[in-house]
């Protein structure tokens, strides 16, 4: 991990996505992060949104461009060592 990114929660969540322990100052910095978070419920709520935003927009580009999803999908479950979908079966 670079310097620039480690102990910050950004840093922190780097190192869940690649699997890696967590060092002392990312989980500092996370454990911060989320005090201050839960103390804004407003942040929270935006925060929240958001996210439902970025899942739905998801979802309506699956459907827009089903045939690259399902490749992108097959592709990134391979990569974590999953079988891909066998979409005979689920359609």
């Amino acid at each position: 991990m670079t310097a620039d990114v480690c102990g910050t929660a950004a840093g922190h969540s780097a190192h869940y996505r690649r699997g890696e322990p967590t060092c002392p100052e990312c989980r500092a910095a996370q454990a911060a992060y989320k005090r201050q978070w839960r103390k804004d419920p407003a942040k929270r709520q935006r925060e929240n949104l958001a996210t439902a935003a970025n899942q739905r927009a998801l979802w309506r580009l699956a459907e827009l461009y089903r045939a690259d999803f399902e490749r992108l999908n097959d592709e990134e479950r391979v990569a974590l060592g999953l079988a891909p979908i066998d979409r005979e079966v689920n359609r």
